[in-house]
């Protein structure tokens, strides 16, 4: 099986701080209103702070929004590649969720991406997810949902079956989210992910790390 994240390409170069930069300045860009709206104590639902959630109430999530690759490492060789793909692709997800307590939850998640590749061809992923979510305001009307999530993802480059690979992979996000109604959030989501391709022996140089980037839109309905 070969790997997509092929090697023989002269675009690869050494790893360039233009991507950290500008990931730093993206994610600072959306944090900065949450700043404000921390030190205000007019965004309680009530006088007495009561939280939104509970124990046992159910999220059902719904994204949509860009993805960008950021770069491909190949630890192997040392080597890395930074622009094999168009500058935008995107990227949709499904999930579930169940409070534990206020601000701690747990789930799952389903999501599709595509980023279409200089030469016309186009990667897809298609990851499965265990989530999960800490809310660290759950008394106020916004909040900055953090989430880890682990699992697998499918995926394929250009249809082709020789270049399908399923493997695990791994993300973390950040949300500035707004608690627009009783039922309904609405939230920015920064999204790192780590897509790896892993290979042994003959083809162990083909081994890649995929770094991307989405920023998206979530909507999300609370089921008490």
């Amino acid at each position: 099986m070969n790997s997509y994240y092929t090697t023989n390409d002269s675009r690869i170069k050494e790893i360039d701080l233009k991507h950290t930069k500008t990931l730093l300045a993206l994610f600072m860009l959306l944090c900065i209103p949450v700043s404000f709206l921390v030190s205000e104590d007019t965004f309680i639902w009530d006088e007495e702070a009561v939280n939104y959630y509970e124990a046992g109430n159910q999220n059902f999530t719904f994204t949509g929004g860009t993805k960008m690759n950021l770069f491909d490492y190949f630890p192997h060789l040392n080597e890395t590649a930074e622009d094999r793909y168009e500058t935008l692709g995107w990227y949709g997800s499904i999930g579930w969720e169940m409070f534990l307590s206020s601000s701690l939850a747990m789930g799952v998640e389903i999501g599709y991406s595509s980023n279409p590749i200089v030469d016309g061809n186009r990667l897809l992923h298609v990851p499965i997810l265990y989530t999960v979510s800490w809310y660290p305001m759950p008394d106020k009307r916004f909040d900055v949902p953090l989430s880890l999530k682990t699992g697998f993802a499918y995926q394929n480059y250009n249809d082709w079956k020789d270049q399908s690979y399923f493997g695990p992979m791994a993300a973390f996000s950040a949300e500035t989210m707004w608690r627009a109604f009783d039922s309904w959030s609405f939230s920015i989501e920064t999204q790192y992910w780590l897509h790896p391709e892993i290979y042994f022996g003959d083809n162990r140089d083909s081994t890649a790390l995929g770094n991307f980037l989405s920023v998206a839109l979530k909507a999300s309905f609370t089921n008490r």
